[in-house]
């Protein structure tokens, strides 16, 4: 195997990665872990031959380096999305806002029983406002009874698990795209909404901060219902700002380029040995 690999690169939370970290160490081949959310095990990821790490945000460099992962062997490796991504971009010149949207698991750590409560909130100021939910998820039953208790069903409407395409359609005529996630490394829907033109309300969690800066291309709530209800009904009120986060938001997609993934593989593999690449 060494004569044909010069190296291994694996998602460090997917199911195969202590099959590769045992075959790194039996053959010799240095392994790279990818670390993309906060979902690998650490103990894990320190097994293979002279490995490196590449992390996605700030969060996941300290889960390494507090399990003793050397932090002149983690390289920032950027989250980037397609390029058809900003095939969709649409950006709406309208006094209202109305559509609200939600793409994600429905699953409890993702503070979706939060957004039906901040929703409920923001229902009572606002009339006039719809939320869709593109995902589905182990607490998909839970939630849609949640959501009947609280007679919301006929202001949230569940697409289900949608085709990526059709994802982005839905998303780039939405008016804000909220994320009320307890944990996170880098949601990748949060840079589709700044690529398409729809600002974000995210919760301050995880590496979130690492690509929503407050009040510039999005806003950062804290981690409670009157805190994510808050930041959606300024975003509502306030078209200049919108238009602010909006503009701010295409030009950070716009800096996100594949020429700096190439940089930063290179300089991981090159820590491990590889000089052809």
């Amino acid at each position: 195997m060494k004569e044909g690999v010069d190296v291994i690169h694996a998602h460090a939370s997917s199911f195969s990665v202590i099959s590769l970290a045992i075959v790194s160490t039996l053959f010799q081949v240095p392994i790279a872990y990818d670390c993309r959310d906060e979902a690998f095990r650490p103990w894990i990821v320190q097994m293979g031959y002279t490995p490196v790490w590449f992390s996605c945000a700030s969060n996941i460099d300290k889960i390494l380096t507090q399990n003793g992962v050397p932090r002149d062997r983690i390289i920032r490796l950027p989250v980037i999305n397609p390029g058809y991504v900003q095939d969709y971009r649409f950006v709406a010149d309208s006094q209202t806002v109305s559509n609200l949207i939600y793409i994600g698991s429905l699953r409890e750590a993702k503070g979706i029983f939060d957004l039906l409560d901040a929703f409920e909130i923001i229902c009572e100021h606002e009339s006039n406002v719809h939320l869709t939910i593109i995902g589905d998820g182990p607490a998909q039953g839970e939630f849609i009874k949640y959501c009947r208790r609280m007679n919301l069903k006929e202001q949230v409407t569940l697409e289900g698990s949608l085709s990526h395409e059709k994802t982005l359609c839905y998303l780039s005529r939405s008016d804000i795209l909220i994320l009320p996630s307890k944990s996170e490394g880098v949601p990748r829907v949060v840079l589709e909404g700044h690529d398409v033109g729809t600002p974000v309300v995210a919760t301050d969690v995880g590496g979130i901060p690492d690509v929503i800066d407050h009040e510039e291309n999005g806003l950062l709530a804290e981690q409670t219902t009157e805190s994510i209800a808050e930041s959606v009904l300024r975003l509502i009120r306030d078209k200049e700002l919108r238009q602010t986060i909006v503009e701010n938001g295409m030009n950070s997609a716009d800096e996100r380029n594949w020429d700096r993934v190439r940089c930063c593989l290179y300089r991981g593999y090159k820590i491990v040995g590889l000089t052809k690449v």
